[in-house]
């Protein structure tokens, strides 16, 4: 079965907006991590999110933990070329804050995101929630 460029885009739209939708109903904050936001950005820390997600995704997660004010950049899987663990997203946040990545500070949950930043050459620190032993190359 052979579909036009606009039967495409049509499923490809319902399949992202299915996906969003559940993401709305299953996304659930880890418990702090407004706060920790908030905290972070107040005492004066520049915050840049860099994720494969897209950009819809990110802002919904965003407003889920109430915290799109705090981030000064966004990279989404929708603005690089080459996503995680490529370092292309974290190279383009180092770009637009204008800083060299060892002036900034990586939190990363995800074995692709920690391969990113460090080949970003930008110090990490790891947050994992269910399996240490994928970043064994953390020290």
């Amino acid at each position: 079965m052979n579909f036009s460029d606009e039967q495409k885009n049509h499923l490809i739209n319902e399949i992202q907006t299915n996906a969003l939708s559940s993401l709305d109903l299953e996304l659930k904050p880890i418990k702090g991590a407004s706060e920790l936001i908030k905290e972070i950005f107040e005492n004066g820390f520049r915050l840049a999110l860099c994720s494969s997600a897209s950009r819809q995704a990110i802002f919904l997660a965003l407003r889920k933990l109430e915290a799109q004010e705090y981030f000064e950049i966004i990279v989404s899987g929708d603005d690089v070329q080459n996503s995680k663990p490529h370092p292309e997203p974290y190279a383009r946040a180092l770009e637009q804050l204008q800083i060299r990545a060892d002036q900034a500070l990586a939190v990363e949950d995800s074995q692709s995101g920690f391969q990113s930043a460090i080949a970003a050459k930008i110090p990490t620190i790891v947050v994992h929630q269910n399996n240490p032993y994928i970043f064994k190359e953390a020290s």
